[in-house]
Order: structure tokens, then C-alpha cells, then sequence
């Protein structure tokens, strides 16, 4: 607030006709000199106003309170004196002369100063009555003998005035300092009052004195009052009190900046938020904030990297000190990035300062908080000049928040491409514990230094790259030095999992090696950690392995040096994140190591680990822990007498032959020589539980393969088919049929081959890995676990590293090509929840002879047996219904004209009466192929309504448009209403599809549209809710007149395609073999009444390649942004394969070019698809013909 000084000012007299400060002549009460005139009147004091505010304060320059003193019938002799006006109360001054007197007749005029130093002692009293009162001063000669000077005396000359000061309105809310409010200007502001004088808003100004940034800081006009708008003022009047309600609209800034606001009262000045200790209290101060409105941004990869820009008001604080305006970036303090409750802050040298302003602040996107696809939110907080911090913010689900998109989508089986060659792949919890799946680490290989990288869960068994890989260099050694294993657990006992990276090789600049311990960031810009590296050792190792060992919570590693080197005794490291010791293993002298495992072999509740040897003579070292880091007993087991098995023992493994067992036994994967083949084998060592011991391998129990030439890559143990008992799969080259993967039935005994786990079009190409990963974890049950498999992969004749996942069922693996179990190519497939459990992803589909339902039992993983519905459908008619919260139905339409609905998880199917009878002839003929019928929740009231486009196998006879508005049955019964009449359409039409094209209110002007094409035209239908009356469009609404199009179009789609709260429309030219999108740019101006057209797409043409088979505008990226994919088929290999190209959409009505998904298991014999999220991870999976294609 601005404070007013005290100006203690004795008022000179200038008479106004001569200029000057002596006054000559006779000017009141001796008019003519002392001649015989009239006698004098007293003087008297008049005050204009006699009432004023006690404190107001005016911009750009202070204004005082001041008062206008008149003292009338001045004397002439009084003005020889030295009159003086004061102010006084208790004889305090309060006030003083701010200029010269002025002489008006016989009227002397001047105006007086408020002192608020003074009248501020009385703040507290509701009115306060000062006395003003006009003084002379006279001056009476001392006696000349004693040179003393004149004596001036004071005199009152006049009666005095009473002047009143008013109490200031007083602010009882808000009560805060500062309020903050939007620099876009939309923010209502409201203060209660007490003590206004107002008697309506044009007795109150309301405004805020903003900094106006263009001018120079010291300059006089640097603050300027702008006024708010929408000013109200309210009376409330109670029993006790009398409160005015006063509120406006804050004006828009410019630039972040704190102000301050000021009410004044005409009558009672300005408004205090206390009437104690002013005028130091300052005014109510407003905080401009920064204003995000949008994000924007071309396609946004999940890794980051590309230009994007928020926009917005008040982006960046600026100072002005030289007269010019000078951006503040340095007073950005944050730019986050929040999604699923993982933040990223943008890079303070990512922002483009020389792109960016107060109303666009230009950056590169940092990656995506959790390395997926799909919305997030985005927070601006910057720094005020005097530290404030304001911030803006957009959620997630708002308009113009962020969104990511996959770049590169791929479409097929359960298997996820790999950035780089790994040489072992681990999963766990590494990013986040919170979600259904794990992640996985690759562990890699950079020339001999070890290289990490995560692949985020992208929906059930899919994966992809997330985050930058890293190395794990070290000042002064590697690392990790040359790889070759990867160990996964918690270390610290808390968070997520940490990794072990195990050494293999002595460094060539040193003689000490060393392992190395990350963890998980959180972090996509580094996701992994180095925390330490000091865990040494000498030679070269062989093998690893985990478990704890001192059961402290936390894991524990067991690193095995290869048999020939000089120390081949294992090292077991303890504490390793807090405290690591390793812990001296001593194996008997004569057996050198090859391959090390780690489990609880007698059942007692400790760690053990076992040391295998692969060349004479031939043992096993098996250590059995004491649960406190150490071993308190070992045992030597022999295989020397099982022939012939030579040098090349591949694996370790340990499994149990039954659900209840808790004692372990030991498998060896080995090989044997066998004139001059070498074929695979499995050694058993049985564990006797009587004795606690293993047995010595018996030759009865070898399982040598004959029929198999080369060795075992390497296996696994995992319980396949969830019985509770464990199953080994191995990978071995074939000579015919490359299968790799073989499962083996470990029993006590002689292991037993298994068939059926792995397909003929499971066939993985060098095979690097094999591990077990949770694919869903549940509360209740078992958790969905599949076979993890590093492998490579032939796309497009490239070798691609790449991991598959096998999930696991109750009837075994499920395939990583994932199919649809049905002989027949289907006609017609629907995507939903069709038995209303818990799980989305069921799937329909209808061929000639009827309607099978696919249950998914898991994400995009189905029962092997459908359930069938015998009928003779329309295929192409068959949809989805969403008629419950929980569950769907499905419908479609018989070859007899009736229409058949199936509810949620019912085996009752309910059919309509013969809809032919809304044809003007040939009713008898079968319901034609050309027939479709669409959903839509036309009114808005929680029920599904139907459009159908119904014709007959006879060329000439028309189709009827028909609408069918849903009601509310039990299940069984027909959820729709039958229209009275329909609309009969062109014989020839064709190309049907129904939308929202006017904007249609739900509750005011209910109604939908459908388009279809006759030769080169697209002609609308309107379809009247209110009435349930359908009608040409050209007739009520002249804004939807036919558009001449391409002949032979197809496969219209409305769809918001530039979000802009309307349906556009796109649709397929198939002889220029182009997409073409007509933007819908009609708006409702009243009650049925409409304006402008639908408007073509200039960008660049839309191409693809090859037939179609139909267009569908669904987020294939995980943008949340509706892109335009065309599904068909194109000549590859001298054979039609499926096809899926995606034309993405980069925002606000422009689309990229065709994006041809890799053919990745797309078939060759397809007649009808569908879209749909299967897995739940954001993006569009397909159903094409049998194959399942999950998007990642």
C-alpha cells in the first residue's frame, strides 16, 4: 500500500489578481479604507467534503485524502497577520498546507493534507471527529531596549469545523496475502466486505495494478491499474452484521508476476484485509500463474528425443531493468512429466530458448515416465523475481495433455524384438512392483564390457525398449568384465530387484576382475545404477548362481571359476549390497568346476549348492548350508559309471518329482559319443530322503537321445502344466524339423520325453535362453507365469534378436503364434467380454454353419474349445453389444430376417420378429451379404441402440434403413424396440457407416446420421430420435447434401480424427488405393439448424499398398489418438500375406504416411478382422481371420 508522509507546510497568501505573496488595499470588513462602511461579519470555516475516507489510494500517482477548506468574511486587518490553518485533535496536528492560499472575494481558500501517522492512533474507533479550526498569528513588538525578538501569539479567529474521516471497508475473506489466479484471465475473484458504503457495483472500482513488463522498471508508468470485469456487488444483511459480496473476472497477464488488487469505495475509500497497523498492511496481493492450454507435439516415441512445445499464457518470467524485456529461463525451475505415477523432468539445456516465449515454451520430449505408451500429465513450475513459485498443471485425462506414442508398433505373436544382441535375459520387478507383469533386463556385451538394458511389459508376454542401455564402466577396471550371466533379486531387502552382473574373464590391463551390482532407477534416462564393483576375482568363471545363503531376506550369489583354472573352488558373496564378503567354498582337490546350482536340496529349509565337474572323474560336489552363510556337511556324487558320456555338460538343473515334495533332485545336461556322433543325454542323481543323500547316477536312469545329433544348448526346469510338478525344457538342434525346444517329464528315474508342448510353428532359431517370468500376478490363484526364451528371429529374411514368451495353462503352452482354435476361416469376428468375468478379450466369430465364442481365460490368450451357437447367420453382421457395465452380447442377423442377440454369459438366444417386412417386396428371399447392422448409444441414456442397413438376395429390391432404440429386458429377451417404419434406399448403395455428424445434443436434439455410397456419390440419412423417423438428409438439413466422391468407395469410418469435438468422416478409394477423409466442419446453431459442410483433406495423399480388405480408425500407438489403419493383403513371396498399414495421426487433422506393420505370422487367407485391445496395454490389437496379433 502506498504510504502518504506528513507535510507540516505554513500557507503563504497570494492574492489572485495581482501574483504576488503581499496583499495591498482593503479587502474585507473596511471595504474603501476606513470610511463609514457596514460592520464586519465574523469569520466562518467551511468544509467541502465535511466526510472523507480515511485512506485511498489512486494509480498511477498517490492521492492524499485531503479537504477543501472556505474561510468566508476574512478581515483585512487579520490578513496583516500571518493567518495559518491547522487540523488538530488532542492537540495533535493531522494536517497541513499543500500550497498557497488563494483570495476569492472575500473568501480565503486552501486545502489541507491528512496526516495518517496520527489519525491512525485512532483506526480503531468507527468514526472519528476532528476539530479544524483558523488561526492567525500576531505579532507583538518586544521592548526595543532589550533587542529580544517579536513574540508572535496564535489566535483563533473563526468558530471551528467538525471534520469527519470514515471508517475503511474492511476485507474479511479471503483471508490469505496472496491469491492466486490464472494468467489466462478466467478466474473469478470474491471478497467479503464489511463497512461499504456502496450502494451499487458503479459506487465501487475494482482493479489490479499490474507491472507492465514493457516499461522499465523505474519508470513512473511501470504499474498500471487494469480493471476487472464482470463486477458484482452483493448486499447480505443478518441479524448481527451487514456483509457486501463483492467478485470480478481478474484480467489476463502477460507475464507471470505478483500484484496487488485494489477495491475502493467511492464514499469510503480503499479496502483494508485489517484495520490494525495500516497503512503498513499492504493491499490484497494477486499471483499471476502460468497458464498451460495444450501440449503439442508431432508423434512423441516412448523414448523421447522429439520436439514438442507446450502452449499457454505466462510461460516464462521476465524482468525489464534496461527498457528492454529479458526472458527468464533460469527461472524455470521444472518442466514434469507424470504418468502412472512416475515423474520426468525435461532437461533445463532441452528447452529451445531461442524457440520459446510467454505463450510457447519449446522443448525436447523427455522419454516416457514409465517407458509406455498413452496419456500423461504435464507441470510447469517456474520461480517469481521475489522467489514465489507459481506452477501450472494438466492432467492426464485433460485436453491437451501429453501423449505417447510407439513409433514403431509391431503387430504379431508373443514376441518382442530386442534393441541388441543379449547374452542372458533376466526377469523381475525392476521399474515398478505395482505392475500385473515383470519387466526384464538384457544383459549385452560391448566389446568385454557388460551392457544393460530394460524392456518395459507392454502388455501380456509382450515387451519393449525402454530408457537408454548402459554400460557398466568404472574408473580404473571393468565392470563386468567380458559377461556372460545375470543374476535378478532384492539385495537390500526392500524396493525393486537389483541385478548382478558376473565377470568372466581377467581384464587384459589388470590381473583382478570384478563382478557388479545395479539397481533399478526408476529412472528411463538411466535405468540402471552401477552401486558396486568391488566384488574381485582371479581366472576365469564358468557359471553362476542365487539363492540366500544366510537367510537374511536378501540375495546371494555363487560364482563358480572354470575346473582349470588354479582356484576352481566357488566364491560366495554375502551382504552383497550392504557389506560384501565373500565366503571360501574349499571342493576336494581332483574336481574342477564346470557348472554350479544353487537350491535346498535335503528339504531342510537352507540354501545348498552343488558343483558339477564334466571330465574325470566325473563328480558331483554337492555343500549343504547351515542357513548362517556357511555349510555344515558335503557329500561327493559320482556319474563315472554311466557310459559313455563325455566332455560338454551344458546344464545343472534341479526339480522335484512331486507337488509335495520338498527335497530336490538333480538333473545333469550332458552329452555322449556314440561312434562318431554325439548325441544329448540327462544324467538324474536321485536324492534319498531316508539317508539325506544323493545316490551315485545309475546308466538305468540315462536318457540318451539317439535320434538327436549335437548337443544341448541349454534347459530349464519350470512347472509346464501346472500340476505341481516340475518339467525340463532343453534347446537341441534337430537335424529335420527345426524344434529346438524339447520338454522332458523329470521323474525318479529315466526322464520321459513329452510332445504336444511345442507346435510346428514354434519353431525359435538359436536359442540363447531360458527362463521362467510372471506374466500377471494375481491375489487370488496361481500367478500367470510363462517359458522366457532369448532367441533370434527371421523378420523379412533378417536374423533379429527377439524374446517369446510361451505362456502356461492348464492343458500345457500355449503358443507364442497365437491362433484362434476353430478349422474354418471366419466370416466374421466381434471383440469383447462376452461371458462378463473378469477378463476382457473374449472373441466371436461367425462362419456359415454359426457363431463361436472364444473365452479368454488371461489377456489375448483363449480356451482351446469355443463354445458354439448353432444358427445360419449374416456373418458380416456380427457385433459386439455392450449391454452391461461388466459384460457384452452379441448380435447379428439370420439369413431369415430375423435379428439375434445372445446377453452376457447366457445360453438363451433372443430373436426379433421377420425384419423383411419393412421391404417393399420379395420378402421371402434370404437376407443378403451387403446387410450390416451398427451400435450406437444414439440418446444417451445408458442403453445400446441399433442402425441396420437390411437387404435381400434380389438385385433390384432396396435396402431398408432401420433404427431400433434399446430398452431395458431380462436377459433372454430382446433389448430393442422395433421401428413402425423404415427408409428404403438405392438397390445399388453400398459402404455403410453411421455417426455423430451433426453434433447432435443427447438431450435437446437427439439424432444420428448414416452415410452410404451410390455410384460417385455419398448420400446421408438422418435418423430423428425424438420420433424414431428416418429421413433423407437432404430434405430437413440441406447442410448434408450429397458429395460427389470416387466411384466403388468403401468402408466409410466417422470418427473424431482432429479433436475437435466432432465426427469426421474417412473412407477407402480402392482404384487409386488411397484413404480419403472429409473433416467435418458443420456446427449446430439452434434447434435443427445447421451450418458449413464437410471439408476435404489437403494434406499428403494416404497410399497403401496391396488389396484392402477394410479401413478402422483405432489407436494403434498408444497415443490415445484415433489413427486410420488399413487391413488387407499384399504380394509378398509370390503370395498374399495379411497386411496392417497404419496412416498415424500427428494431431489436429494431419495423418503420416503408410506405416507398413513387419508380416509378423499375418496368414495368408483372410475374409473378415477386428480391432480391439485384447491385453489392456492402450493399444489396438487385431483379430485377422484365425490369427491374433497383439500391438506392442
Amino acid at each position: 500500500m502506498m504510504r502518504a508522509r506528513f507535510l507540516a507546510v505554513l500557507v503563504p497568501l497570494v492574492c489572485a489578481s495581482c501574483g504576488s505573496g503581499i496583499l495591498g488595499g482593503v479587502l474585507l470588513g473596511n471595504r474603501g479604507g476606513g470610511g463609514g462602511g457596514s460592520e464586519s461579519q465574523q469569520p466562518s470555516i467551511t468544509l467541502d467534503p465535511a466526510a472523507l475516507p480515511l485512506i485511498a489510494v489512486q494509480f498511477p500517482t498517490t492521492y492524499l485524502p485531503s479537504v477543501r477548506v472556505r474561510v468566508r468574511n476574512v478581515a483585512i486587518d487579520l490578513l496583516k497577520q500571518e493567518p495559518f490553518v491547522t487540523v488538530k485533535v488532542n492537540e495533535h496536528d493531522v494536517a497541513g498546507g499543500t500550497g498557497p492560499a488563494i483570495l476569492l472575494g472575500d473568501t480565503l481558500i486552501f486545502d489541507q493534507v491528512v496526516d495518517y501517522k496520527v489519525a491512525a492512533l485512532f483506526a480503531d474507533k468507527p468514526y472519528r471527529d476532528f476539530q479544524v479550526s483558523f488561526s492567525v498569528g500576531i505579532r507583538e513588538p518586544n521592548d526595543p531596549t532589550t533587542k529580544d525578538d517579536d513574540v508572535i501569539i496564535t489566535k483563533n479567529v473563526a468558530p471551528p469545523a467538525r471534520l469527519q474521516f470514515l471508517r475503511p471497508p474492511l476485507i474479511t475473506e479471503p483471508v490469505e496475502e496472496k491469491i492466486f489466479v490464472s494468467a489466462a484471465g478466467t478466474d473469478r475473484i470474491q471478497f467479503a466486505v464489511k463497512f461499504l458504503r456502496a450502494d451499487s457495483r458503479s459506487d465501487v472500482d475494482f482493479f489490479v495494478v499490474q507491472r507492465d513488463f514493457t516499461v522499465k522498471s523505474d519508470k513512473p508508468d511501470a504499474l498500471r491499474p487494469v480493471p476487472l470485469t464482470g463486477v458484482d456487488v452483493t448486499k447480505k444483511v443478518n441479524s448481527t452484521e451487514t456483509t457486501w459480496l463483492v467478485s470480478g473476472v481478474v484480467p489476463a497477464a502477460r507475464f507471470p508476476s505478483r500484484d496487488f488488487i485494489l477495491l475502493v469505495d467511492h464514499q469510503g475509500g480503499n479496502a483494508l484485509q485489517t484495520d490494525r497497523d495500516w497503512p503498513a498492511v499492504p493491499p490484497p496481493q494477486v499471483v499471476y500463474e502460468p497458464k498451460i492450454v495444450r501440449w503439442t507435439a508431432g508423434p512423441t516415441p516412448t523414448l523421447g528425443g522429439s520436439l514438442a512445445a507446450i502452449e499457454g499464457f505466462a510461460l516464462i518470467p521476465v524482468k525489464n531493468d534496461t527498457g528492454q524485456i529479458e526472458y527468464l529461463f533460469d527461472a524455470i525451475d521444472r518442466i514434469t512429466i507424470t504418468r502412472n505415477g512416475r515423474s520426468v523432468d525435461v532437461a533445463k539445456e532441452a528447452i529451445r530458448r531461442d524457440l520459446s516465449g510467454e505463450q510457447r515454451l519449446v522443448f525436447l520430449m523427455p522419454p516416457s515416465p514409465d517407458g509406455l505408451p498413452g496419456k500423461a500429465s504435464i507441470e510447469l513450475a517456474l520461480l517469481l523475481v521475489d522467489g514465489t513459485p507459481v506452477s501450472s498443471r494438466v492432467g492426464a485425462e485433460e485436453t491437451g495433455s501429453v501423449r505417447y506414442g510407439v513409433p514403431t508398433p509391431v503387430l504379431g505373436p508373443l514376441t518382442s524384438l530386442l534393441p541388441e544382441e543379449a547374452v542372458d535375459v533376466r526377469s523381475g520387478w525392476f521399474f515398478s512392483d505395482d505392475l500385473p507383469g515383470q519387466d526384464l533386463a538384457l544383459l549385452t556385451q560391448v566389446g568385454e564390457v557388460a551392457g544393460l538394458a530394460l524392456m518395459r511389459r507392454n502388455g501380456l508376454g509382450l515387451f519393449r525398449t525402454a530408457g537408454q542401455p548402459i554400460t557398466t564402466r568404472v574408473a580404473g577396471y571393468e565392470a563386468g568384465h567380458a559377461p556372460f550371466a545375470l543374476l535378478s533379486g532384492q539385495t537390500d531387502g526392500v524396493g525393486f530387484d537389483d541385478l548382478f552382473v558376473v565377470g568372466g574373464a581377467e581384464p587384459p590391463s589388470t590381473s583382478v576382475g570384478s563382478h557388479a551390482l545395479l539397481t533399478a532407477t526408476a529412472d528411463l534416462a538411466e535405468p540402471f545404477t552401477l552401486i558396486r564393483s568391488t566384488y574381485e576375482f582371479r581366472g576365469i568363471n564358468v557359471d553362476a548362481s542365487a539363492a540366500d545363503f544366510d537367510e537374511d531376506g536378501k540375495m546371494d550369489a555363487v560364482v563358480l571359476p572354470d575346473g582349470q583354472a588354479p582356484a576352481p573352488s566357488p566364491d560366495i558373496w554375502l551382504s552383497i549390497a550392504d557389506q560384501p564378503r565373500r565366503v571360501d567354498v574349499t571342493v576336494p582337490t581332483g574336481i574342477g568346476g564346470r557348472r554350479v546350482h544353487a537350491n535346498d536340496f535335503d528339504g531342510d529349509g537352507h540354501a545348498d549348492i552343488a558343483v558339477a565337474m564334466d571330465v574325470a572323474p566325473f563328480r558331483v560336489y554337492v555343500a549343504f548350508g547351515d542357513g548362517r552363510g556357511g555349510f555344515n556337511r558335503s557329500q561327493i556324487v559320482s556319474y563315472a559309471d554311466v557310459k559313455p558320456v563325455s566332455r560338454g555338460l551344458t546344464g545343472l538343473v534341479s526339480y522335484g518329482d512331486g507337488p509335495l515334495t520338498k527335497y530336490r533332485h538333480l538333473c545333469l545336461l550332458s552329452s555322449a559319443t556314440v561312434g562318431p556322433k554325439q548325441h544329448p543325454a540327462l544324467v538324474p542323481i536321485l536324492f534319498n530322503p531316508a539317508s539325506r543323500k544323493f545316490i551315485d547316477a545309475s546308466a538305468n536312469d540315462v536318457l540318451l537321445l539317439t535320434d538327436v545329433e549335437g548337443v544341448f544348448t541349454l534347459g530349464a526346469t519350470m512347472d509346464l502344466d501346472a500340476n505341481g510338478v516340475d518339467e525340463l525344457v532343453v534347446a537341441i538342434p534337430r537335424v529335420t524339423g527345426f524344434l529346438p525346444l524339447t520338454a522332458f517329464l523329470l521323474q525318479r528315474g529315466k526322464p520321459l520325453e513329452l510332445e504336444g508342448f511345442f507346435g510346428p510353428d514354434d519353431g525359435l532359431e538359436q536359442v540363447k535362453g531360458l527362463r521362467q517370468v510372471i506374466l500377471e500376478r494375481r491375489s487370488v490363484g496361481p500367478n500367470l507365469v510363462g517359458l522366457l526364451v532369448l532367441h533370434t528371429e527371421d523378420i523379412g529374411g533378417n536374423k533379429v534378436p527377439a524374446v517369446s514368451v510361451l505362456p502356461r495353462t492348464r492343458n500345457g503352452l500355449t503358443p507364442r503364434n497365437l491362433r484362434l482354435d476353430q478349422s474354418k476361416i471366419p466370416e466374421g469376428v466381434a471383440i469383447g467380454n462376452f461371458d462378463a468375468d473378469a477378463v476382457q478379450g473374449d472373441c466371436a466369430t461367425a462362419q456359415a454353419d454359426g457363431i463361436r465364442i472364444h473365452r479368454a481365460f488371461a489377456p489375448a490368450l483363449h480356451e482351446p474349445k469355443p463354445s458354439f451357437v448353432a444358427s445360419n447367420p449374416v456373418p458380416g453382421t456380427l457385433v459386439s453389444l455392450p449391454l452391461l457395465p461388466t459384460g457384452d452380447g452379441i448380435c447379428w442377423l439370420e439369413r431369415d430376417g430375423r435379428l439375434a442377440v445372445r446377453h452376457p454369459n447366457a445360453t438363451k438366444i433372443a430373436y426379433s420378429s421377420d425384419l423383411r417386412s419393412y421391404l417393399a417386396g420379395n420378402r421371402g428371399a434370404a437376407v443378403d451379404d451387403r446387410s450390416r447392422v451398427f451400435v450406437r448409444n444414439v440418446d444417451s441414456d445408458g442403453l445400446v441402440d441399433l442402425c441396420i442397413t437390411l437387404k435381400v438376395q434380389h438385385k433390384d429390391e432396396r435396402f431398408a434403413v432401420l433404427y431400433l432404440p434399446g430398452k431395458s429386458v431380462a436377459a433372454g429377451e430382446l433389448p430393442f424396440v422395433l421401428p413402425k417404419a423404415g427408409l428404403l434406399v438405392d438397390a445399388e448403395a453400398a459402404a455403410f457407416s453411421v455417426g455423430n455428424l451433426l453434433s447432435h445434443d443427447a438431450h435437446d436434439d437427439p439424432g444420428i446420421e448414416m452415410v452410404y455410397a451410390v455410384h460417385d456419390q455419398f448420400r446421408f440419412v438422418w435418423i430423428d430420435v425424438l420420433t424414431n423417423g428416418v429421413f433423407e438428409s437432404t430434405a430437413p438439413l440441406g447442410v448434408l447434401a450429397p458429395v460427389h466422391v470416387d466411384p466403388s468407395v468403401m468402408s466409410p469410418v466417422m470418427a473424431d480424427l482432429d479433436q475437435d469435438g466432432t465426427e469426421d468422416l474417412a473412407f477407402l478409394v480402392p482404384n487409386a488405393r488411397r484413404v480419403r477423409v472429409l473433416f467435418n466442419r458443420i456446427r449446430r446453431i439452434g434447434p435443427r439448424s445447421y451450418q458449413g459442410a464437410l471439408v476435404s483433406f489437403l494434406g499428403p495423399t494416404l497410399s497403401y499398398a496391396g488389396t484392402a480388405l477394410g479401413l478402422v480408425a483405432a489407436d494403434m500407438n498408444g497415443n490415445t489418438l484415433p489413427d486410420l489403419a488399413v487391413v488387407g493383403t499384399v504380394l509378398r513371396n509370390k503370395s498374399n500375406e495379411g497386411s496392417v498399414c497404419l496412416f498415424r495421426n500427428l494431431g489436429r487433422g494431419s495423418f503420416g504416411e503408410c506405416y507398413l506393420f513387419p508380416s509378423f505370422n499375418f496368414g495368408s487367407e483372410q475374409k473378415a478382422f477386428a480391432v480391439g485391445d485384447l491385453d489392456g496395454n492402450g493399444m489396438s490389437d487385431v483379430i485377422l481371420g484365425r490369427n491374433v496379433l497383439l500391438n506392442r
